[in-house]
């Protein structure tokens, strides 16, 4: 360090250079040094921890402020925002912001706002609120400068996180614990004990979306005794009697199931149904629901081809029923295309298709959700989305699914019966 340099080295500052002689320049003042920082999610973020200040002449050291000095200076700076008589921004990575006004006049919510300024939020598609679909939320600017009332929390959906270092490749292979976190076990209690019976998808803490035919008996009694089926979140061998620490077990309380499918299973029509537990999962990066793309953004069935992604325990490429969770990639199609590969079988309106060229195929075990993944670049990440449940085959390579969207409405009303209920009970 040269003489004289000291005196730029102030209580708020630090040095910093590279041994190789890497340095700032001129025109870098200003600039924020950034360090990389694992989250709790495992996720790569980077953090400001100084700004270039000045460079020590002939040398490759140079100082920076120190942001974690300056933190109350800061923290006052922002606060005036709320000093000068405004509400903070609405601002947030899960929340969408849908309308803002003021007095009947639209302004922009995403900077500071006078109170008496209205506007409406929901969870974004990426994430989900008590209902995993959009409800808005009315909130207004107070006169004491904050927002009320405010969402409650949108918890990440459809995310996919790097542990025991897997590579999410979309490939037929075995996947790794925690790969598919949406993804259930449904087990069945008979004479002989506890068995697998399908797989399922989770679109609530307490509720997960299955096929009508997992749980639904021939006979008088149609629809299954609830109590007899138990669901296993983070699931990953598919025999009941292993049991990794990481799952979570729970019994169905009670099964809904489509009344078409309930009245008339000739077709196969409406072959959808949803499973309430006895209790809630609880959300991690390890198990959390699958979105539901409501807003129909990706609009599928406009496209000649998407590949997807189907999770399950079905038979193998050597004809064995799979002891641990499997995957392989699927190419949805249109009811047109569908329909071509096989003229014995009629398509109910609510159907597509599924085919699967690699010829690793599906099978009963891995009756589930099929996924469809789709980059989210406001914030970065590649999100699944649940389109359609397997339902049964039109030929060799090719299986129909029931299209999740085309049972919005009735989703929704399931939703709101189940989730009242709850609530009554507390």
């Amino acid at each position: 360090m040269n003489a004289g340099f000291s005196q730029y080295v102030t209580d708020d500052k630090f040095c910093a250079g590279l041994e190789n002689g890497t340095s700032v320049e001129q025109g870098d003042s200003g600039g924020g040094l950034i360090i990389p920082k694992n989250s709790i999610n495992n996720d790569l973020r980077y953090y400001i921890v100084g700004i270039v200040s000045t460079k020590d002449l002939g040398t490759n050291i140079a100082t920076f402020t120190n942001i974690n000095k300056l933190r109350p200076w800061l923290n006052q700076t922002v606060l005036s925002f709320i000093e000068e008589g405004y509400c903070p921004p609405l601002i947030s990575n899960s929340v969408e912001l849908t309308q803002c006004n003021f007095n009947g006049t639209e302004v922009d919510c995403k900077k500071p706002t006078m109170p008496g300024t209205k506007a409406k939020l929901q969870c974004k598609n990426s994430f989900h609120g008590e209902f995993p679909y959009p409800l808005y939320t009315d909130t207004e600017c107070q006169k004491n400068l904050t927002w009320s009332p405010l969402m409650d929390s949108c918890l990440e959906c459809g995310r996919r996180y790097k542990f025991n270092n897997y590579e999410p490749l979309i490939t037929y292979k075995e996947r790794k614990v925690s790969e598919f976190p949406w993804h259930v076990g449904i087990y069945k209690k008979n004479e002989e004990g506890i068995k697998f019976a399908c797989g399922g998808t989770i679109i609530h803490p307490k509720v997960i979306l299955i096929a009508a035919v997992c749980a639904y008996l021939h006979g008088p009694e149609r629809t299954s005794n609830p109590k007899d089926f138990f669901v296993v979140a983070g699931k990953y061998e598919r025999k009941w009697t292993i049991k990794a620490n990481f799952e979570q077990r729970f019994q169905v309380s009670s099964i809904m199931v489509h009344r078409i499918y309930a009245t008339d299973r000739t077709k196969n029509e409406a072959d959808i149904a949803m499973l309430v537990l006895n209790d809630t999962i609880k959300t991690s990066s390890y198990i959390m629901p699958a979105c539901i793309d409501w807003s129909n953004k990706q609009k599928l069935l406009d496209k000649p081809y998407v590949a997807g992604l189907i999770a399950g325990w079905g038979i193998t490429e050597d004809g064995v029923i799979s002891n641990v969770l499997r995957s392989t990639e699927v190419l949805m199609i249109n009811r047109t295309r569908c329909s071509l590969r096989s003229l014995e079988i009629v398509l109910t309106p609510d159907k597509w298709c599924i085919i699967s060229e690699d010829g690793s195929g599906v099978s009963l075990g891995d009756v589930g959700g099929i996924v469809f993944p789709k980059f989210e670049e406001d914030i970065g990440k590649l999100t699944y989305y649940l389109s359609g449940i397997l339902s049964n085959s039109v030929s060799k390579d090719t299986n129909s699914v029931t299209d999740v969207l085309y049972y919005e409405n009735w989703i929704k009303q399931i939703f709101m019966y189940i989730l009242n209920s709850v609530k009554r009970t507390k």
